[in-house]
């Protein structure tokens, strides 16, 4: 590690603190003044030892120095308190930090140990310790003195202003006088017996029994200062003196509360009332605006003790940003996101702050973790302990100028009479802005004043503006610079001419009407659009105002003031032409088009959005209206209100919206935030229709699907041609080859059955082949109504005697839906298949029972068939479960091509099959079939 110059001009700068830099072991790397002059050690006498040599002989046996190392690795920090050691052997009482350095890889280089010397305050604690101890002596004594006799001691008690109980070892009341009934809402009857717990339930939870506890198990006294919660949610601060007496304890108490609020009081006052005093003296003192601001915070936090206090001023937009801030940084994190708030949008209306800028009014919450309108900040206040604040407003000359926030950690801290002296601090403030407002405002009138003279002298002969003075006979009696330039005329070319000479003839009526009016109006002007003639024969044309000075003596001619605005003709009429274009694009669609402010008001719109609108709304809109002040349901208004507060936030994005009657449409419509500077002010809208898009896109996808299953399809049936043919084929040759050769009759036997059975295995392969290739062709047979019911009950009676050997239970439940109008020969095969797949996997020790129900939903009919068989393990089987020739119980007969043919015959059909299965759990499969 390196130390540069930076780092020791700022730490030598420290006298109050020992700032030690270490290495990684603890040795000392470097060394301010403020240890030096704590340890007695200089520099070269102290560098390069380990930090322990600070350390007591005791500490150092405890290891505690390499402890602390520890502890500031693992956690980053350490800190601890006690006895140091100095050069010349003399003991501090220090306070500690040490603290883990790292690199930009984060690896340990290093440690920070600050020392702070604490010897006085530990003097001063050790001297209460001796104070209490005597005071704990005192009341020792008098409490002796109390238990002399009965009659003396009952006759004290009962007398005392301090409240006296007593309670036996069960906690039991034994004794209580006039002053702790009059406190404890209690009568001496209703305590007397009972038990402390009975008469103040929860209490054994609190450290106020554990201390009552304590002193009746050990027999200690003690002397506390308590808060005490009463049943009936009233709180008092007591100091109670615990001894213990053969009974039990005695307690002494006394309410402190009105001393204890009054001194809490007092303190508060003076505090607010030195922080009115030192604005005061700074509004007296300080001459610039941000500086006294700065200062009032400063104040606020360091005196007052406010958690927070920060200013707010509003710009000429209406925003309020935060210029000043002080106290807890953490917690200013949340008071910073007001800053640029623009107290006129309605979303702030709730908030203090925003009441305060609209009011004119300091608005106080004594508790603003429970406060509705401050929910969004409910967290970050509990968590800083942030209980109260104040927003106190600003003014300059009448009008709001901002506000002074100041926050408190005290729940109901601000009562009328803090109200007022805060109140009249502002009052001062904003009396101190308007002075300096004012002092600005006269240095700039006498700077304008200083400057104007010369800015008028060149006004004229530099400006690029053309100024004439023309006689009552209307002549030209003077001409700008800027005349010669724009015209190209030279001054004898152009004064004393007639003015008449040089506009467009066109023009020249108007201008006479609009003099001769002019001329009997003295000191009036009228504004004009002329055309004036250029020395090269164009016409130019000229904006400006023409002035009745002829009164003015030192005048005693007509002003003109004019400018070339031949560029901006042009640009007016291209603006004309683009606005005429652009309404034509924007009408010229079907598509909607409109804008909206943040207040949701209709800013344009085109024809088919003003069309659309009044067709399913009946209503005319027009500019300025709410968009919202049409037939909409609620679910409508909460979904456009959302999308719309997403373009406000800044978000460009395109929804999509499905709409399902009358008539299945979908539309797509784009949101783009319209800004004014980095402002978003409002969003521009496109919505079209886009259900034949959709419809395309649905329909490619089904097609890019059936194309994918026809290329499984076909691999199926090129593995079946390529790889089940061949086998039985392969066999055949071969056999064929063995019987071309010279057997005995036993083995040419033998040899032929193998042969029979080859070819058998061989056509039992091409009958599936055909079943496959007739589930393609018979498809474009005529369809017929079918009968879920009738068709079940003619399979039952094709396996009857299945059924009853396998105790096989088949129930129904069609009454969502009975029928359907499809291939029979298709829909028989794939419930008779499904039927038996349940029965054939049935589970050993289980009749069958077979569940078939249909349902419709989204126009689709939907058939189950639920079983209580072995099930099937998914999560190995389930790609394969519908291929052809799989099988995954090798222990129950069957060639896999029934599940084939079943998903096959469906698909067929237009639908689809799914299957949910555990094993030993049953089977459920789901067709889904086209109404």
């Amino acid at each position: 590690m390196k130390t540069n110059d930076a780092y020791h001009q700022i730490t030598d700068e420290i006298e109050d603190y020992a700032i030690v830099l270490l290495n990684e072991k603890g040795d000392i790397k470097d060394w301010n003044k403020g240890a030096e002059k704590l340890k007695g050690y200089k520099p070269q006498e102290i560098i390069g030892k380990n930090f322990s040599v600070f350390y007591t002989k005791e500490d150092q046996k405890k290891n505690l120095p390499k402890e602390l190392i520890k502890q500031a690795t693992l956690n980053g920090k350490a800190s601890n308190e006690g006895w140091r050691v100095r050069k010349d052997d003399s003991f501090f009482w220090g306070n500690i930090l040490i603290t883990a350095l790292h690199d930009q890889t984060n690896n340990l280089i290093g440690f920070l140990k600050i020392t702070r010397d604490l010897t006085e305050r530990k003097s001063i604690e050790d001297k209460l310790i001796k104070m209490n101890e005597e005071l704990e002596l005192q009341v020792k004594e008098r409490t002796d003195k109390l238990t002399k006799t009965e009659i003396q001691f009952r006759h004290t008690l009962d007398n005392m202003l301090e409240g006296a109980q007593m309670h036996d070892f069960n906690w039991r009341y034994i004794y209580v006088n006039n002053a702790l009934v009059k406190s404890s809402t209690y009568t001496k009857h209703e305590l007397l017996g009972y038990t402390i717990m009975e008469k103040y339930p929860g209490i054994e939870q609190t450290d106020l029994f554990k201390v009552l506890q304590k002193c009746m198990k050990d027999r200690e006294t003690k002397q506390i200062k308590t808060e005490f919660d009463f049943p009936n949610g009233t709180k008092a601060f007591f100091e109670l003196s615990i001894q213990p007496i053969p009974e039990g304890i005695f307690i002494l108490s006394v309410d402190i509360t009105e001393r204890k609020n009054a001194e809490e009081k007092l303190l508060k006052s003076n505090r607010l009332y030195s922080f009115l005093s030192n604005i005061n003296k700074s509004i007296v003192q300080i001459i610039d605006e941000q500086e006294l601001l700065d200062n009032v915070c400063t104040v606020a936090t360091e005196i007052a003790q406010f958690k927070l206090a920060y200013v707010g001023m509003l710009d000429e937009h209406n925003k309020l940003n935060i210029v000043s801030l002080r106290g807890d940084k953490i917690a200013a994190e949340r008071i910073l996101k007001q800053s640029g708030l623009d107290y006129s949008d309605p979303i702030h209306q709730n908030i203090p702050t925003i009441k305060t800028l609209q009011t004119g009014k300091y608005v106080i919450n004594n508790d603003m973790q429970n406060d509705p309108s401050l929910s969004h900040w409910k967290d970050d206040l509990e968590l800083h302990g942030i209980h109260a604040s104040v927003s106190l407003p600003i003014f300059k000359f009448g009008k709001v100028a901002g506000i002074i926030g100041l926050h408190s950690s005290v729940k109901h801290f601000f009562d009328t009479q803090e109200l007022a002296l805060l109140d009249e601090a502002a009052g001062d403030i904003s009396f101190a802005l308007e002075i300096f407002e004012k002092g600005k405002k006269q240095k700039e009138t006498e700077q304008l004043v200083v400057n104007t003279e010369t800015r008028f002298r060149s006004l004229i002969e530099k400006s690029n503006d053309m100024k004439t003075l023309t006689s009552l006979e209307g002549k030209f009696i003077y001409a700008s610079p800027s005349i010669s330039k724009v015209f190209e005329y030279s001054e004898e070319e152009f004064l004393h001419k007639s003015v008449f000479d040089f506009f467009h003839p066109d023009d020249i009526p108007d201008l006479i009407t609009k003099r001769n009016i002019l001329l009997k109006t003295p000191g009036e002007s009228f504004p004009f659009q002329y055309r004036l003639l250029h020395k090269d024969k164009r016409w130019i044309w000229c904006e400006g105002t023409l002035t009745n000075m002829l009164h003015e003596p030192s005048i005693n001619a007509l002003v003109s003031n004019f400018r070339d605005i031949s560029e901006k003709k042009i640009a007016e009429e291209e603006r004309e032409f683009d606005k005429n274009n652009l309404n034509a694009l924007i009408n010229n669609t079907r598509d909607l088009l409109w804008s909206i402010d943040r207040n949701f008001k209709l800013i344009t719109f085109n024809k088919p959005f003003y069309e659309v609108i009044k067709h399913v709304t009946g209503k005319e809109l027009k500019k300025g209206d709410d968009v919202f002040d049409v037939v909409l349901s609620q679910e409508q208004l909460n979904l456009f209100k959302s999308l719309y507060l997403r373009a406000f936030s800044g978000e460009i994005f395109t929804n999509v919206e499905y709409i399902e009657s009358p008539a299945e449409t979908w539309i797509e419509t784009s949101y783009y935030p319209i800004y004014k500077g980095d402002e978003v002010v409002g969003t521009a809208c496109h919505s079209r229709d886009i259900t034949e898009r959709k419809k395309t896109e649905f329909e490619r996808e089904k097609m890019i699907s059936d194309i994918i299953q026809q290329n499984k399809n076909f691999e199926q049936f090129a593995y079946i041609v390529s790889h089940n043919l061949r086998a039985p084929v392969v066999n055949i040759l071969g056999i064929s080859n063995v019987l071309k050769g010279e057997l005995s009759n036993e083995d040419r036997i033998k040899t032929e059955q193998f042969l029979f059975s080859a070819v058998n295995q061989l056509d039992e392969i091409v009958k599936d082949l055909n079943k496959i290739l007739s589930t393609k062709i018979e498809i474009a047979m005529n369809k017929e109504t079918v009968h879920f019911s009738e068709l079940v009950n003619g399979i039952k009676t094709s396996i009857q005697g299945l059924l009853l050997s396998e105790n096989v239970e088949i129930l129904t439940d069609f009454s969502a839906i009975d029928t359907i109008i499809t291939l029979k020969s298709y829909i028989h095969s794939v419930f008779y298949n499904l039927i038996l797949n349940s029965i054939k996997y049935k589970q050993r020790d289980k009749s069958p029972v077979i569940r078939i129900t249909s349902e419709v939903k989204d126009s689709k009919i939907i058939i189950s068939f639920k079983d209580n068989g072995s099930g099937i393990d998914l999560k190995q089987h389930g790609e394969k479960l519908f291929g052809l020739y799989k099988r995954f119980h090798l222990n129950i007969e069957g060639k896999g091509l029934g599940l084939f043919m079943v998903k096959n015959q469906i698909e067929a059909l237009g639908g689809n099959i799914s299957v949910k299965s555990e094993p030993k759990l049953g089977t459920e499969f789901i067709v889904e079939l086209p109404v």
